[in-house]
This record gives C-alpha cells, structure tokens and sequence, in this order.
C-alpha cells in the first residue's frame, strides 16, 4: 500500500510540472503573439503560413529514444525557426510563428493529454531559450566570412541550448514519475548521438537562409532531397529501436 501512495505522489508530482510548463509556455507563446500582432512586419506575415505548415509537417518526423516508462522525443522543426530568424529583420515575428505552429503540431498529435500539454509547453519555452541565446550571440556585422562564422557559431550553440533543455526537462518528468535519478533516465551515448543529430539537422536552416539572400532563391527547394534523407532515416532508427525496446508501462508520460 505505502509503495502504491508513492508511486501516486510521484505520479502527481509529475503531472503538476508537466501543467506548470504548458502554463508558463503558453503565456510566454501569447505574449509574442500579441506583440507580433501589434507591430506585423510584412516580410514575415507572408511566410508565416507557410512556416507553420512546414513546422507541422517536421513534428511528424522526431528523434525518439526509446524508454520503458516513455519515450523521449525531439523534434528537427528548429530549422525552420532558425531560417526564420536568419531571413528576417525582427526576432518577434519568427517566434510568434513558432509558438502557433508547434501548438497546432502538438495538440494534434494521437497522444494522451499530458504528452500534449506538457510537448506545448516544452517546445515554447525552449524555443524562447534558442532565439535568446542566438540573439546574444548573433553577431551584429554578418557581411564579411567572420560575421558568417560567428553567426553559424550563434545557431549551433542555440540549437544546442534547446535540445540539451528539452531533453533535460522531459528527462525530469521522466525521472519524477518513476521516482528515480534524473541521470537514471538519460542514456549518455543516445545524448550525444541525438544532440549531434539534432544540431547537425537544424544547421541545414542555415544553409538555406544563406542560399536564400542569393541571387537565386530556388535553389533552396533542392536541400529537400538531403533534408527528407534524414527525417526518413531518424523515423527508421527511432522505429527500429521501439520494437527492440520493453513495451511502455500503462501510465501516461510526455
């Protein structure tokens, strides 16, 4: 009965942080939205549909590790954020977009309710995280090949920061839950495997935005062969390791 209580408590524990991050993600998502409204800048209100549509579309293809009481995923739609943040003059809009878009990715999603609400609220606020770090580290001169270096150096350590948060915080649910060590949950070589594909990934947003201040926007459209290469290949990696992995307890997990 006592290890019932406690695995109750935990249970609890773990469903009041999932709640809190949904909350604090979706007041900070509101916030850019309405001061996105309120100041539209047009060369970002014309991509927004698109963005969002792209953005959903990536959700559906995640680096999943696979774990017994749930799986940990981590989605690759941050290149579409980084584009977005290269392309435009104003950091506002792009987040804006972001907030909507991962919104609509995961309150879609065939999930139990907490897996939703606590996905919203993770992708907001890491996602906040990654557009502050790269607006501190973004260079201010980007004309000559340094200011293209150090801005390159901004994306991948933003990238990192997001995943790195995003994997800790559901790790930590994770962990609540199961009533065991945070480092109990992480598998260091899945980690550094995942951050290296996550960041390599995601720096492809950089290479389009660079090929898109060209003379010839177009040539954009073929980094969709490498790009549709890679999500097919981390779906069957990520499959791959599900039917090898301990069927999931019963209790709902982000």
């Amino acid at each position: 009965m006592s290890e019932t209580r406690e695995t109750n408590g935990h249970v609890r524990l773990a469903t009041a942080l999932d709640i809190a991050l949904f909350v604090v993600g979706v007041l900070i998502g509101i916030a850019a939205v309405v001061v996105w409204l309120r100041s539209p800048a047009e060369d970002v209100t014309y991509m927004a549909a698109g963005a969002i549509a792209l953005i959903v579309l990536l959700s559906r293809f995640p680096l999943t590790i696979p774990r017994e009481t749930g799986d940990v995923v981590v989605g690759f739609e941050t290149g579409v954020l980084v584009f977005m943040l290269l392309t435009q003059t104003s950091l506002i809009g792009p987040f804006a977009i972001w907030c909507i878009a991962t919104t609509i990715a995961n309150l879609s999603q065939r999930k139990v309710w907490r897996s939703r609400i606590f996905n919203v609220g993770i992708t907001i606020i890491c996602g906040a995280l990654l557009v502050g770090v790269f607006a501190v580290l973004d260079p201010t001169d980007t004309t000559d090949a340094r200011g293209s270096l150090q801005r390159l150096v901004a994306v991948l350590v933003a990238c990192a920061a997001f995943f790195l948060a995003d994997l800790f915080l559901t790790a930590a649910s994770l962990a609540i839950e199961d009533g065991c060590r945070i480092t109990d949950v992480v598998s260091w070589n899945q980690l550094t495997l995942g951050l290296a594909t996550f960041v390599s990934v995601d720096t492809l947003g950089f290479l389009a935005a660079e090929l898109w201040g060209g003379s010839s926007r177009w040539v954009v459209a073929l980094l969709i062969v490498p790009i549709g290469t890679i999500l097919i290949a981390v779906r069957s990696v990520g499959e791959a390791r599900r039917a090898v992995a301990p069927p999931p307890r019963a209790a709902a997990v982000p």
